[in-house]
Order: structure tokens, then C-alpha cells, then sequence
């Protein structure tokens, strides 16, 4: 995307929408314009539980921020729960109103205090050795940031999303040392999502010369693809979709056909042990001059941890018996 001298990337969120966050730039510097100052009273960050600015006075047990469980690898949560029993009472907020479709930044920032004291607010990313930002814009260019904010027209748009067109998991599973391609919601021939996925069951011959029968294999769920490790010629892994002998799936999704595509390879580092749940939503929306917008998007969210598919060889049964 242009913006008048600017060029600019967009790649969309989880669920699908194009935010301040979801552009970067590419190429260009800003343009200049007439700044605008404007005067505004701060108001302090408010939360349920936070930490009284007053000394010798108890906060509410309303929440219990002692209860938090971490792990010493929980770098996020640490950081999190570190500011709100210490620093969450040194934090002011105020409103700034910006026009959409625009690009803004601030020049100087001036705080004045009771005491008719004026105090200037650097920015946190230009102070020596600083790194720390938001609402910037990352410059995939020049490597380091932009320092202005884009508010695309879609920031003032509501987003209505649909119920799951198309809803796959994929799973590790750590004892087969491979993955799975799980479809749990299809698309149906008229566009409405299916979840009866029906299971084969393994029938013994009814001629079975022995109280025992032989099976090759235990069936597999018609739901299933396996997705299979493989060596990319970088020398990293990747999981590609595979077959199992004597089973005839084929996948029903668009998520997972894309995955069975000739050549496609998925890092193996996309499907983590926690998992990963693709869907293929409807969205809609509504411009500022009524027009409303309709598009199909895919999003990624966090599975539910391993899974396994029974799948067993050379598996003893008694005669007349169904798996």
C-alpha cells in the first residue's frame, strides 16, 4: 500500500483485521505537515487490585496477584506481574484523538505539574540504548523504527465474523514422532460448516479360520492426515502431508489440501507441542461511506496440546469382533 510517499506492508492479525500493528514500512520517509499542539489532562491507569499510591495503606484482596503461577521461563507473565505489584501506580494515560487514514507523530511532549513545573517527555525508542516502543511503525528498510503511527480507515470499522467455515487442528504427536491434520469442521457443497465426520470401524472376516483374526492395521479416523517429518535441503525439518497404507483418505478442507499440495513443506517449528487450530472464517464490515465488505479469512490460534490416533500394526482380535 502507497501513502503518499510512503510505502507500506500489511499483514493482518489472528483474527483477521488490519489495525495500527499490522503495517510496516517498506520504503519512503513520512511527509510533513502542520503540527498541532494541543493541551490534555492525564489521568492515572486504573486496574482491579493495583497497588495504592499512599503508603500504610492495604490494597483490596479483590485480586490476588500473589497467586500467579509462573515458571522461570514465563519471561512475559514475570514482566507483567513485576509491573503491577510495583509500577502499576506510576502510569498516566490520556486520549488522543486521530483522524483515520492518516499518519500522526508527536514532536515534543511537555508535561506540566501542579507546582507550574514544565518537564520534557523524550521518546522511550531515541534515548541511548533504548529499544522499547509502541504505537510506532517497524521500518523493515532502514531496520529500525519509524516513528510515526498509521490509523488505516479499517480502524474505525467493525468487524463481524462468522461461526468456522473450516476448523483443523494440528497436533504433535510425540510417540509416533510425526503430526496430525485433524478436521473437525468442513465445508459443506452449499457453504455450511459440517462436524459429523463419520469413524471407520475394522470388520473380521465372518470366514476366519480361528477364534483370533489378524489386522494389519487399526483403522484410522477419516478425519486424520498424517503430516511427516522430512530433512529441507537448508538442513532443518519440515512436516509434509504423507498417506497411510490401506486407507484411502482424502482431505475434505481446503485448510489441509493446502497442506497436501506437491511440494509444500511446513516448518516444523509452526506446529508447536501445544498445537495449532486453523479456521476459515466469514468476515464483513462496513465503510465510513456505507459500503459493506465480505471476504473469507484464515486464522491461527493455540491447539489443546498432543494427541494420538490409536493407529496400531499386527493387532490380534477375537473372530467377529469390530474395533
Amino acid at each position: 500500500m502507497a501513502a503518499g510517499g510512503l510505502t507500506l506492508a500489511a499483514q493482518p492479525d489472528s483474527e483477521g483485521a488490519l489495525d495500527w500493528y499490522a503495517f510496516d514500512l517498506t520504503a519512503g520517509t513520512p511527509p510533513t505537515g502542520t503540527p498541532t499542539m494541543t493541551s490534555i489532562i492525564l489521568g492515572h491507569v486504573r486496574f482491579r487490585g493495583m497497588p495504592n499510591p499512599r503508603w500504610w495503606d492495604f490494597e483490596s484482596s479483590t485480586t490476588d496477584f500473589g497467586a500467579l503461577l509462573t515458571d522461570t521461563r514465563d519471561l512475559a507473565k514475570l514482566l507483567f506481574a513485576d509491573f503491577l505489584l510495583i509500577h502499576g501506580d506510576d502510569w498516566y494515560l490520556s486520549r488522543l484523538d486521530v483522524p483515520r487514514g492518516s499518519l500522526c507523530w508527536i514532536d515534543s511532549l511537555t508535561v506540566s505539574d501542579v507546582f507550574g513545573t514544565a518537564t520534557a517527555i523524550p521518546r522511550a525508542d531515541t534515548t541511548a540504548g533504548g529499544s522499547w516502543t509502541i504505537f510506532s511503525t517497524t521500518d523493515q528498510n532502514g531496520g529500525g523504527i519509524a516513528p510515526f503511527l498509521v490509523i488505516p480507515a479499517s480502524a474505525a470499522a467493525a468487524l463481524q465474523a462468522s461461526a468456522p467455515l473450516e476448523e483443523v487442528h494440528l497436533l504433535r504427536d510425540e510417540t509416533a514422532d510425526m503430526a496430525w491434520a485433524i478436521e473437525r469442521i468442513i465445508e459443506g457443497p452449499i457453504g455450511n460448516p459440517i462436524t459429523d465426520t463419520p469413524v471407520p470401524t475394522a470388520t473380521i472376516p465372518a470366514n476366519a479360520p480361528a477364534a483370533l483374526a489378524y489386522q494389519l492395521a487399526t483403522p484410522l479416523p477419516a478425519n486424520w492426515s498424517p503430516l511427516l517429518p522430512v530433512v529441507t535441503p537448508a538442513g532443518g525439518l519440515a512436516l509434509v502431508a504423507g498417506t497411510v497404507e490401506g486407507s484411502d483418505q482424502t482431505p475434505a478442507s481446503r485448510l489441509v489440501q493446502r497442506l497436501s499440495f506437491a511440494g509444500f513443506q511446513l516448518p516444523q517449528h509452526e506446529v508447536s507441542r501445544s498445537g495449532l487450530r486453523l479456521e476459515r472464517v466469514t468476515c464483513r464490515t462496513r465503510t465510513s461511506d456505507g459500503d459493506a465488505k465480505l471476504w473469507v479469512t484464515r486464522r491461527g490460534h493455540i491447539g489443546a496440546g498432543e494427541a494420538s490416533s490409536g493407529l496400531r500394526y499386527d493387532d490380534v482380535l477375537p473372530a467377529g469382533h469390530e474395533d
